[in-house]
């Protein structure tokens, strides 16, 4: 996305706990309220000082800020340092001193570079992050992002768009997964994208599914999942992003979108919670149960110029941040809206 005139580029934010739903954006802005904290490749030194896993939140999109996953986060001890890549905000080149990295969705596309010149950095800081077994988590294009960056394929979905409720199944590895665990078997989700993950990353493990398109919700190595919906919003920002509009809402925009909010805010909240809880243990070395191998990642020879990962990941979990690959071909049809 580019920088809209008038807008100034901001420094990351720090969110403090809060029993407070965000689940619309303040009239004004969606980072109202937030305190600012001084911008830099290293961690808020303020926020790093706090108990708690220090959480970075990529946020490519000022209109999918964090919303009620950042509650569902902190309320469970988490502290969160979200970097408005929108507006200025620099990309960490590790994961250094962060316990876990959270990347939100946004309008542009995962190889959109021209639109948002920070997304190599994104695609490779999230490659590292799988190298280094830092927990991740990816949500729509953040998902995408993972994809792209690991070997996978992202293309504008052939079945056209998926926007608002669905219902997803749950496949038998999520039984063992660490955060799927405790998913039910046709978890509700809400979706707004056009652009889909059509490959999965060598080596992902598959956890949801869907009639339409198959790969909606996976696991790369052993502590990086992408979610190709939303969690972290709420009926009216899912309206809100179409337009909305002086009729009632109806089909999957309507009744069962409000009732899917209501059934996240239980089945989901409890995985954001899973997730806190994966990342402190982390990082004292304490992942509770089986410990998921990261299975080395050699380039495939693609058949698409997307299938190419922008940093392979060798089988003792170096990489190779230098290599970048020659940009994908972008989808040429329209609207340009991922999120």
């Amino acid at each position: 996305m580019t920088q809209m005139p008038g807008e100034s580029a901001a420094s990351p934010t720090s969110v403090p706990e809060s029993d407070t739903p965000r689940g619309n954006a303040p009239a004004d802005g969606p980072n109202a309220g937030l305190a600012a904290v001084p911008g830099s490749d290293a961690p808020n030194s303020e926020a790093a000082s706090r108990p708690g896993p220090l959480l970075l939140v990529l946020e490519h999109d000022a209109s999918d800020p964090p919303m009620r996953l950042g509650d569902w986060l902190t309320e469970v001890g988490a502290r969160l340092e979200v970097r408005r890549l929108h507006a200025g905000d620099e990309v960490p080149s590790d994961a250094g001193g962060y316990q876990g990295i959270v990347s939100l969705g946004g309008e542009m596309g995962a190889r959109d570079d021209d639109v948002a010149p920070w997304l190599p950095a994104v695609r490779k800081l999230l490659a590292r992050a799988v190298a280094d077994r830092t927990p991740t988590l990816g949500i729509c294009l953040g998902a995408q992002l993972l994809a792209a960056a690991t070997g996978g394929q992202v293309l504008r979905g052939d079945a056209g768009p998926e926007i608002g409720a669905y219902l997803l199944g749950r496949r038998d590895a999520a039984d063992t997964d660490p955060l799927f665990v405790g998913i039910p078997m046709t978890p509700d989700v809400m979706h707004y994208h056009y652009d889909v993950v059509s490959v999965l990353p060598p080596g992902a493990v598959l956890l949801l599914t869907g009639a339409e398109y198959p790969n909606q919700a996976f696991r790369v190595g052993s502590a990086a999942w992408g979610l190709q919906f939303h969690i972290e919003t709420r009926a009216a920002d899912l309206r809100g992003w179409g337009g909305g509009g002086p009729h009632s809402p109806s089909g999957r925009l309507g009744a069962m979108l409000d009732d899917a909010e209501q059934t996240m805010g239980e089945v989901w909240r409890d995985f954001a919670h899973r997730f806190v809880t994966f990342a402190e243990n982390a990082a004292g070395g304490r992942i509770a149960g089986q410990r998921l191998t990261l299975l080395p990642m050699e380039p495939l020879a693609p058949a698409h110029p997307h299938s190419a990962p922008d940093y392979a990941i060798a089988p003792e979990n170096a990489i190779s941040p230098d290599v970048e690959h020659p940009p994908a071909a972008e989808s040429t049809s329209a609207p340009r809206s991922v999120r």
